[in-house]
């Protein structure tokens, strides 16, 4: 799934709950910890339906079958290794509600013409003469204290966007009752100028081909996000699963003539067998 998914004239109230938040961390963050999953391997598989823009800043949508598998390796003194759709990850401390591990994932990438099927590359026909943005390997950090989240990913090699991003999230779950759970999200985006000029800049050949106007994005707010989820238990080992959320372009992305939305709904639908 491309990453993963999910208001610029909301940037300084974001801004402002996001120093809301930090400063409310420590009297929260043990209540806000979820219990550690048992030593060992566990983990999911789901198949769903989800709903996108077609890539950020597109007027179109996508409606696509959503397949995943979730695995999880936990050890008493080697912390735990996940893979998800946000890629893999070994998170070697946790001490309280501290946490700090290290991240492989992939960029899918976006093509100058629609998409169809399963994969996780955006792509839209509006995009065309804009050539590709190739998929990527990226590598990156991570740390968290209770449900505050920030990682920091930079591409490698000389393929795809070739920039780095940093992600900060807060996540707050909440339990209605024994089988219903919500959680709430919020995040903001920061990238560099090569990953903005990758996926919002027009080069002067891009315009030749395209029609669009030369842009030259810099560095600056990426997006940010708000989001819902929720999990229903319709038995011990398989759940409905639902989630929501709308994301805004900011900083210099907004402005790129390739954007026709600043922001952009997602969601999805679908059922998890757990093990």
């Amino acid at each position: 799934m491309p990453n993963s998914l999910i208001a610029r004239t909301l940037f300084q109230p974001s801004l402002l709950a996001a120093a809301l938040v930090a400063t409310t961390l420590p009297s929260c963050a043990q209540s806000q910890t979820p219990p550690a999953p048992p030593l060992g391997l566990s983990g999911s598989v789901s198949l769903g339906v989800a709903t996108m823009p077609r890539y950020e800043g597109s007027p179109n949508r996508r409606t696509i079958a959503a397949p995943d598998l979730s695995l999880s390796y936990r050890t008493a003194d080697w912390g735990h290794v996940d893979l998800d759709h946000t890629g893999l990850g070994w998170t070697f401390f946790e001490q309280d509600a501290l946490r700090a591990g290290l991240l492989l994932s992939a960029d899918p990438g976006r093509k100058d013409r629609n998409v169809s099927g399963l994969g996780p590359a955006a792509g839209d026909d509006r995009l065309r003469g804009m050539g590709d943005v190739r998929a990527s390997a990226e590598a990156g950090v991570t740390a968290g204290y209770g449900p505050l989240g920030l990682t920091y990913r930079k591409s490698l090699g000389q393929r795809g966007h070739r920039g780095a991003q940093v992600d900060l999230g807060v996540s707050w779950p909440v339990p209605l009752s024994d089988a219903l759970a919500l959680s709430l999200n919020a995040g903001a985006s920061w990238a560099d100028q090569r990953y903005l000029q990758a996926y919002f800049g027009v080069t002067p050949e891009q315009s030749a081909a395209s029609g669009y106007g030369v842009y030259t994005p810099k560095a600056g707010l990426h997006k940010v996000d708000l989001g819902i989820g929720a999990e229903y238990a319709l038995q011990s080992d398989l759940k409905l699963r639902a989630s929501a959320g709308v994301s805004a372009l900011g900083g210099d992305a907004k402005n790129s003539p390739i954007v026709s939305k600043k922001t952009g709904a997602t969601g999805y639908v679908g059922l998890a067998w757990l093990f």
